[in-house]
Parts: C-alpha cells; structure tokens; sequence
C-alpha cells in the first residue's frame, strides 16, 4: 500500500518463520536487476520502510484480527482482549 504497485517482474513476498516462540515473518522485494524500474522500486521499499508495522498491515500479516466478544483489535497470540477482559484461549 505505501509503495504502490510493484512494477512488471516485481513482487513483495512475506515468508513466514516458525520458532521455538512463534513465527515471525520476514518481507523481501523480488525485483528484476536487468530493469531499472524495478531496481529503483526495490531500493525505494529498502530506504524506506516502516519501522513499526500499523494495525491494516498487521491484520494483512496474520498478526492481528478482531474480538469475538467486542470487536477490538486485538493480537493473535493475547490470551485476553485488552478492551474487554473476555478470555481469548
């Protein structure tokens, strides 16, 4: 979303990693090194990118979704919602 659409032979792929913890996701730009357009759209999400991630990315990664008792935001790994108390797990 904050970069726009990758350009022809670019994509921005999410992996996922699990661990000992839970999973962690990494991101990463696939970019074609021959097209110029699509190294400077590379080298654009480099510089960059967010150091936080907001709540739209972090529902888009997996991370976030909503409480079935109230509605909030809420993370997936809590055991209870913040807004209300109701048990998660």
């Amino acid at each position: 979303r904050q970069f726009g659409e990758p350009p022809e032979g670019t994509r921005i792929t999410v992996k996922s990693h699990p661990h000992d913890f839970g999973s962690y996701r990494s991101v990463a730009v696939v970019y074609n090194p021959d097209d110029e357009t699509s190294v400077q759209y590379a080298y654009n999400v480099e510089c960059n990118v967010p150091a936080n991630w907001d709540t739209e990315a972090l529902v888009e990664l997996g991370r976030k979704t909503d409480c079935p008792a109230c509605g909030c935001q809420i993370e997936k790994l809590w055991q209870f919602c913040a807004g209300c108390g109701h048990k998660l797990k």
